[in-house]
């Protein structure tokens, strides 16, 4: 399994929530940055990576979610060097439901100075979170909304129906194939921030499962 691509993306899989805690600032002994976990470094982005977001289990450990963005912060501006040389899109794409009371509230400033700076693009998608901002909202959604205000990203709401669970099994990244003699070229999209150019892969599509 590869991909075929004109230009290097790369992409890492950190979990705020986790059981462990493995990440580079906590390993400095600094506080605030427990059940935070690199599963995976940062690196040139393949089929590996996919199949971790994919199989990533929801967190269940109280996790705080600025303390998680600081961390992925860290890896796109320390690790940079890591991945090659030359002009980089620093992108961080977090999921949550804002049911964690934030802890560390004093780093907001410096976080959202670290983006600034960076020139890294933040999503969020929120699980639950308000359509409608004049509704009434928690103090941590309320707190990321207006991170993501002050840095220019972008906020995208899931229905809390279903949530993340249902939208990783109704549009999974990883499918059963069947091999194919087409070629396919052309853009592969894992978020709106995450994509690549395809310059030939062999063609694929889904298996279909077998009739009774």
């Amino acid at each position: 399994d590869r991909l075929i691509q004109t230009a290097k993306c790369d992409g890492s899989l950190i979990l705020v929530g986790s059981n462990a805690t493995a990440n580079g600032i906590a390993e400095e002994g600094l506080e605030g940055y427990d059940n935070i976990c690199v599963s995976r470094a940062l690196k040139v982005a393949d089929m590996e990576l996919l199949q971790r977001v994919e199989e990533a289990a929801l967190g269940v450990q109280a996790g705080d979610v600025l303390s998680g963005i600081i961390v992925a912060c860290s890896l796109l501006v320390d690790d940079t060097e890591l991945v090659g040389t030359g002009k980089k899109r620093k992108c961080i794409v977090f999921a949550t439901d804002a049911s964690t009371p934030l802890r560390e509230l004093d780093i907001l400033g410096d976080l959202v100075k670290t983006i600034k700076e960076n020139d890294i693009h933040l999503t969020i998608y929120g699980l639950g979170f308000a359509e409608d901002e004049g509704s009434k909202i928690g103090e941590t959604e309320k707190i990321i909304r207006e991170l993501v205000s002050c840095v220019g990203g972008e906020l995208r709401v899931i229905a809390r129906e279903g949530g993340l669970a249902r939208e990783r099994k109704e549009n999974p990244l990883m499918k059963s194939v069947r091999a194919s003699f087409s070629v396919f070229k052309g853009m592969f999209e894992v978020t709106p921030e995450l994509s690549m150019k395809v310059v030939s892969c062999p063609g694929i599509s889904a298996a279909k499962p077998p009739i009774a």
